[in-house]
């Protein structure tokens, strides 16, 4: 009944989300006229936070599709490379939000058998949590590599980690790592949504703590199925 009515909820503030944002970004044009620079402050701000608000619900609906085992997989046999070149472009203003830069590299020609729309959507969970919990002016890497009959896909943050208690954890729904005097930096749904999409595929994923920071990471069948 909760999903259920998460659902409900998230599907109605939606449209009128969607309506709101467009109408920011079309101020943000300036087409209407020439913005000062407090305005553009501001602008950026309202757009950001829609940005996030719409993330949420969508992560809601998500939630509610794995449950209801509703969501369709068209698994085909993909290039990783292309599909990273298009996450750099995606992230990289965001990442300039607070100085970070994302470093790609693709150590493997193999290809990967999965659902090209479900693989971006589990890389930008995980590069949005890195983003998030990062410090600024810092590194975000993202590496493919080929192990055995699977390619392995990391991400990793240059951050403070997360307790080793709480490294399976953070995989239940609406768990958040608490943070002293700091507010809730999303829905608590990414991570497992993630671990959703990747094991309907096949795949595996866990968090390990590095010195410094935490690497996401998260395997899926070759497409080759060869060593």
């Amino acid at each position: 009944m909760r999903h259920l009515f998460l659902s409900q909820i998230s599907h109605e503030l939606k449209t009128p989300l969607a309506s709101a944002r467009s109408g920011a970004e079309l101020l943000l044009s300036e087409r209407f006229g020439a913005l000062d620079t407090r305005q553009r402050e501001i602008l950026e701000i309202i757009t950001r936070q829609m940005q996030e608000l719409f993330i949420a619900i969508q992560e809601m609906l998500d939630l509610h599709a794995l449950r209801a085992r509703s969501l369709d997989y068209q698994i085909e046999t993909l290039a990783p490379e292309t599909l990273l070149h298009e996450l750099e472009r995606r992230f990289r203003s965001l990442l300039e939000q607070k100085k970070q830069r994302l470093q790609i590299a693709c150590r493997s020609q193999r290809a990967v058998r999965a659902d090209p729309q479900r693989l971006a959507q589990i890389l930008s969970n995980l590069l949005t949590n890195a983003y998030k919990y990062a410090p600024a002016e810092s590194l975000v890497e993202l590496t493919v590599d080929a192990e055995g009959n699977e390619i392995h896909f990391a991400v990793r943050d240059y951050g403070k980690g997360i307790p080793e208690s709480m490294l399976e954890k953070v995989f239940e729904e609406f768990f958040q790592v608490p943070e002293k005097g700091a507010l809730s930096k999303g829905t608590g749904l990414g991570l497992p949504i993630a671990r959703e999409l990747v094991e309907a595929q096949g795949g595996r994923i866990r968090l390990r703590n590095v010195c410094p920071g935490l690497v996401a990471e998260f395997w899926l069948p070759a497409a080759d199925g060869n060593a």
